[in-house]
């Protein structure tokens, strides 16, 4: 796979991550664990990842694929690690 579908790989999932993710950074920030929107693990894969963290980017994401159910989510969680 070449480095510009890499590139555009991961700017979409973090585009499509951006659009879901206040709910979910917002319960990230409080004690609750109440949240809406993709894992926040997922959440923090990508973020992780756009700025090339790639160890924790890979943890947090499969970490985030464990817990999340829905199989959209699941499968924007593995386009991401490719």
């Amino acid at each position: 796979m070449g480095r510009v579908t890499v590139f555009r790989c991961i700017a979409l999932v973090w585009f499509f991550a951006g659009l879901t993710a206040g709910p979910a950074a917002i319960a990230a920030d409080n004690s609750s664990s109440t949240f809406f929107g993709p894992h926040p693990s997922l959440t923090a894969g990508v973020q992780a990842l756009h700025f090339k963290d790639y160890e924790s980017g890979v943890r947090l994401t499969l970490d985030g694929i464990e817990h999340t159910t829905s199989r959209r989510q699941k499968a924007a969680a593995l386009s991401n690690l490719c």
